[in-house]
């Protein structure tokens, strides 16, 4: 069980030379959480559609608020100052949002080319001198430009999503102590590809 779990956490981040990390999306997020991996295994499909991502790396930015802290600059160096984005992989999330009604073919003159241009993280912490040694990562937002070509049209969208994935928590709201990140830590290996897969399956006129 060690080993899987090892085994896939490396599949979602490599570690590269410098202080960068790079990520490639598997589509898991999207095909569980977001779709239904039954309709894809028993609807007859008798539509077809192309799908399409430039094999290319994209740098994402990232920024937190512990940059200029003299307190908790030895923390900072724990986070990498650019995240690679493996553009290719977008199309196991495209996979999963069009195989539940299509038969789904890679080629590049496709239907529908989806490419991530540019974009960034920006990481949050909380601060409690009393009860932690160390910041906690409360926030992780990714800001995203996306370009959609779909039967030829090129569109453009800037996307903004945080770890709550656009899902308000209505439970207790402000009246529970502990805070959801506190229960459930968070982390750009695991938090950072569910976001995007997130931003990916919600794009407007996919």
């Amino acid at each position: 069980m060690i080993k899987k779990l090892l085994l896939t956490l490396s599949l979602l981040v490599s570690l590269s030379f410098g202080n960068i990390e790079t990520i490639s999306l598997t589509g898991d997020f999207a095909k569980n959480d977001l779709g239904n991996p039954f309709r894809a295994l028993l609807e007859k499909k008798d539509k077809s559609i192309s799908i399409f991502s430039e094999n290319k790396d994209v740098s994402l930015e990232v920024e937190t608020d512990l940059q200029g802290s003299s307190k908790f600059a030895g923390f900072f160096k724990d986070y990498p100052t650019t995240l690679i984005l493996k553009n290719s992989s977008i199309m196991n999330v495209l996979k999963a949002y069009y195989g539940e009604e299509y038969q789904v073919s890679i080629k590049e003159n496709a239907d529908v080319v989806v490419n991530v241009l540019g974009g960034k993280l920006v990481l949050e912490h909380f601060f409690d001198d009393e009860t932690s040694i160390r910041p906690m990562l409360k926030k992780i937002t990714v800001s995203l430009e996306v370009e959609i070509i779909k039967n030829g049209v090129k569109t453009t969208q800037n996307i903004v999503m945080d770890d709550k994935l656009g899902i308000e928590d209505t439970s207790y709201k402000w009246t529970s102590k502990t805070d959801s990140f506190k229960i459930n830590p968070l982390s750009i290996s695991k938090n950072v590809p569910q976001i995007i897969e997130n931003e990916i399956y919600t794009l407007k006129g996919l």
